[in-house]
């Protein structure tokens, strides 16, 4: 019985040994996989974001180098009026990309850049922000809005098509 009991507290003490050695960022990653490296993109290119067809300003696109070691590099742009986002001269190596605009993704995919580009090599990729959520004509209910330096929570009132509480 004792013999089973030190198996557990081994296999235990290994787990918890195990999670804090191995960095979150390597966990993260792994979970998320990038299969045959992804796309191939040019070492100059182009990130384009728009909802609705629309180019959309101050979107975060955020380039972090896939490797754990010193070299891991991050770029960051936000996004001009037009929508796009430029970054030059990335090194040749293993990315992922993330863009996003209060808190909600538009994009998040794993991509390469050779050394020599390829003929498939992109130059440009284009993304669509905030589709997923279902469009609505109305909301009925309560919305409390605190805000910094204006005092107490204020209560606002959602209307309904026949009238607003």
């Amino acid at each position: 019985m004792s013999e089973v009991w030190a198996l557990k507290a081994l296999l235990t003490s290994s787990g918890i040994f195990l999670s804090l050695a191995i960095p979150a960022s390597t966990v993260a990653c792994s979970t998320a996989g990038c299969l045959d490296r992804g796309i191939e993109l040019r070492r100059n290119f182009t990130v384009t974001v728009t909802h609705h067809g629309k180019p959309l300003l101050g979107v975060s696109v955020q380039i972090t180098g896939d490797s754990e070691g010193a070299d891991s590099q991050s770029f960051t742009e936000l996004t001009s009026s037009d929508g796009t986002a430029h970054f030059t001269h990335l090194p040749p190596g293993d990315y992922w990309i993330k863009a996003d605009l209060l808190g909600i993704a538009a994009g998040y995919e794993c991509f390469h850049i050779n050394s020599l580009a390829s003929t498939k090599a992109k130059k440009s990729r284009r993304y669509d922000w905030g589709d997923e959520a279902p469009a609505v004509r109305q909301a009925v209910g309560r919305l409390l809005d605190s805000q910094p330096g204006k005092g107490a929570r204020r209560c606002r009132t959602f209307c309904t098509a026949s009238r607003c509480q």
